[in-house]
């Protein structure tokens, strides 16, 4: 630790011994020993900017600040004068670049009242209409373009459904396609044959024989029940005990596959939306330049200061030769304050502005309201301009290129670590804007059902109309001699089968309910009674004739019917 320290000071040592060698040589030369330069700053913060409260340097402040010292002090020369140059309508880059070229002569500026710059101090990009027209210096910094954006036009993760967004689209029809064939195969494979279909008569109205035979065909039957028990098992719910089968090798091993699926979509589902509830993550409409250039984001949507690189870069990269961009140009500012404000009232949906403004403004003014997007569109280096085949070019583009390669002067990241970020603070409970969505699914749900069951609940107690009553005599009359018919077969065709005795109930309104049944054998004798499916009824005897009684009850009478 100790050599270490040693060696990073013989290596400021050396630096320091080089740059002084190298200003020593410049200022041999006698090009800019004691020289005193009128200098021109466009405002461009944090990059360049005037800070009244800074005396060093006339005022001069921002990332180049440090630069401008450090080029100043190797080459002896000075700012006699700092003045902002602006031309009102527009941020004034491109017209600084104009007027340089207007008032430059000979490598020189023109003894001229309008031309009043030896040097631009700010950060100008290098394009195709400035080069070759003043002289630019080295980069001493790299930028980039970032696009801005309402938060209000974003998608912010763990805020509206994020229930449901925790998988795509995509990811939700693979699901729904994995019940529907799970529960394909355990349809073909798990049920028996299904009791036969019976239409409803025609005189019925085509929504209910519609519904009918979508609920009780013996296929959408299957079907239903097999998507039941299979999203059952999918979400770990145990299946109903009468559609087990223990014994069933093949639907063991379906029923395993089937756990395993949903267990690790449950896992799944669990922990992303663990992540969009703690870890917010903001997704914009905004992916990369080319939905610029596609017109996929409209051209009217966005803002962009007016006189600078951005306006040349849009017309220039994005906009040229592309059809959609005909006739439609974004909205263009006179600064970058006038682009965050276009933003904020929504004048426009997307800002262009260099990243060291976006971060420097978002967090000193609009945390919370602004948002940008990661990724740059265009990176590339800002310099500072000379007038035309300048005689001080040479000497300061070596004296940039050696501060720069000794790493003097802060990058972008070191300037962010020292001004802060705007960063979200993480809640640490779960808010209620985040489950309103669950919340109103929910409730909507439960009073539907309340609806269903109290509608059902009512025209049980109005009972059924006169059609109706009809409808059901005849509907039950059918089921009792289709239920009955193999029983008097049975216990009438074979001696040695006992007879069925089935007591039926007669209501006012004509339906049929059925009692218990009672065996006879052949001498007779009435057997204890039991269901039709099987069950024995204890402590119950009927006599075995048939016997009708009048009250003023619901049940009129009692008749037994013998098979």
């Amino acid at each position: 630790m100790y050599s270490r320290g040693i060696t990073l000071v013989f290596a400021h040592i050396l630096i320091s011994y080089t740059l002084c060698a190298e200003a020593a040589r410049f200022n041999a030369r006698g090009v800019l020993a004691g020289a005193k330069l009128r200098c021109c700053i466009v405002y461009e913060p944090p990059i360049a900017f005037l800070n009244d409260r800074n005396y060093a340097n006339l005022g001069i402040d921002g990332i180049i600040a440090n630069y401008l010292n450090q080029m100043q002090g190797f080459l002896n020369w000075t700012c006699s004068s700092v003045q902002r140059y602006s031309d009102g309508s527009t941020t004034g880059f491109n017209n600084f670049i104009t007027m340089m070229e207007r008032c430059s002569e000979n490598g020189t500026i023109k003894d001229d009242p309008h031309c009043k710059c030896d040097i631009g101090i700010g950060g100008w990009f290098t394009n195709s209409k400035r080069f070759g027209r003043v002289d630019f210096l080295p980069p001493f910094v790299y930028d980039s373009y970032q696009v801005i954006f309402h938060i209000s036009d974003s998608k912010v993760s763990g805020r509206s459904p994020f229930f449901i967004t925790t998988f795509d689209s995509r990811g939700w029809l693979c699901i729904f396609g994995l019940v529907l064939l799970f529960a394909t195969i355990r349809m073909f494979s798990a049920f028996g044959d299904h009791a036969r279909y019976q239409p409803l008569e025609p005189t019925v109205t085509p929504i209910r024989r519609i519904a009918h035979f979508l609920y009780n065909h013996p296929f959408f039957y299957r079907l239903r029940i097999s998507i039941q028990r299979i999203f059952s098992r999918m979400i770990l719910m145990p299946e109903p005990e009468d559609f087990s089968r223990p014994n069933n090798t093949f639907l063991w091993i379906l029923k395993t596959v089937v756990t395993i699926c949903g267990l690790f979509l449950i896992l799944a589902y669990e922990a992303s939306m663990t992540a969009s509830i703690v870890q917010e993550t903001v997704t914009s409409e905004f992916q990369s330049g080319k939905d610029f250039q596609t017109c996929r984001i409209d051209p009217k949507d966005v803002c962009l200061p007016r006189g600078g690189s951005f306006d040349t870069y849009w017309t220039e990269v994005l906009a040229k030769e592309r059809p959609c961009h005909k006739g439609r140009s974004p909205h263009l500012m006179t600064s970058y304050e006038e682009v965050f404000q276009g933003v904020e009232n929504r004048t426009c949906r997307f800002g262009i502005l260099l990243e060291s403004t976006v971060h420097s403004t978002i967090h000193r003014k609009y945390c919370g309201t602004i948002l940008s997007n990661g990724n740059p569109i265009y990176t590339g280096g800002l310099a500072m301009v000379l007038p035309k085949d300048s005689m001080h070019t040479e000497v300061m583009s070596l004296a940039t290129l050696k501060i720069t390669d000794a790493a003097t002067v802060p990058s972008l990241e070191e300037f962010y670590s020292t001004t802060g970020s705007c960063s979200a603070e993480l809640a640490t409970s779960l808010p209620f804007q985040k489950l309103q969505l669950f919340f109103i699914i929910a409730f909507c749900t439960g009073f539907l059902f309340l609806t269903v069951v109290v509608i059902k609940w009512t025209l049980n107690r109005i009972g059924p109309s006169t059609d109706d009553q009809d409808e059901y005599r005849s509907r039950d009359l059918n089921r009792r001699q289709e239920g009955l018919l193999p029983l008097h077969l049975n216990g009438r065709g074979d001696p040695g089968l006992p007879c069925l005795r089935v007591h039926m109930t007669i209501l006012r309104d004509g339906r049929m309910r059925e009692g218990p049944i009672y065996p006879e054998d052949g001498d007779g004798r009435q057997g204890p009674p039991f269901r039709r499916d099987g069950n024995a009824l204890e402590g119950s005897v009927h006599p075995a004739y048939v016997e009708r009684k009048d009250s003023d009850d619901s049940s009129v009478s009692t008749t037994t019917a013998s098979s």
